[in-house]
């Protein structure tokens, strides 16, 4: 496999319990450190747990920047699209912190729920959903596409910039808001220890 499409989970120790008896075709996980996740693998994290996910290492071996996201305590995230170009994780429920510093030239990184996409080359966001998407901007800006009901983009694209957030629903995209302080603060609690 091409170092571009290897994610893998760091932060945990793992141990890989066998497949599950009342679902035989999966696999359940628990504390993992250091597996390689692929294309279509899904992870949900529990009431009191989370997850940091490395992805698109650097090819820079001394390189310090990081490529990371932060699965949040109730949150079910899949891996939708690893390729050269283009990686996309879907988001079906819950919160993400994502952190993107360097990725291959040419190469894009987004976030898919069932209202929006949200995508950098370079920059700190959060994305959360339940019933709409909400997505605050920590650091420089990201874009923002809405999506119809099947999933569908609308055609409706909109850039939001660092200290904003901004709600989408179906076919409609809420007016800007400044993040709180409290959410600076997490935000930086957050980039703090991942380093």
């Amino acid at each position: 496999i091409p170092i571009f499409n290897f994610f893998f989970i760091f932060f945990l120790m793992i141990r890989r319990p066998p497949r599950s008896t009342l679902f035989p075709y999966t696999t359940l996980f628990r504390s993992v450190k250091g597996v390689v996740l692929s294309k279509g693998d899904s992870l949900k994290t529990g009431p009191d747990s989370y997850l940091d996910v490395s992805f698109n290492p650097s090819k820079k071996e001394k390189s310090r920047r990081l490529n990371v996201i932060r699965i949040s305590p109730k949150t079910t995230m899949t891996l939708n699209i690893m390729d050269p170009k283009l990686t996309e994780v879907g988001l079906k429920k819950g919160d993400l912190l994502v952190l993107v510093e360097e990725l291959q030239k040419g190469s894009t990184f987004r976030v898919r729920t069932p209202t929006a996409i949200t995508g950098s080359r370079g920059t700190g966001w959060e994305v959360s959903y339940e019933t709409s998407t909400i997505i605050l901007v920590y650091e420089h800006a990201v874009y923002a596409v809405v999506l119809d009901k099947n999933g569908n983009p609308t055609g409706r694209e909109f850039i939001i910039h660092e200290g904003s957030k901004r709600e989408i629903e179906f076919l409609k995209a809420l007016g800007a808001e400044e993040i709180s302080q409290q959410e600076k603060e997490n935000w930086n609690s957050w980039r703090k220890d991942v380093g």
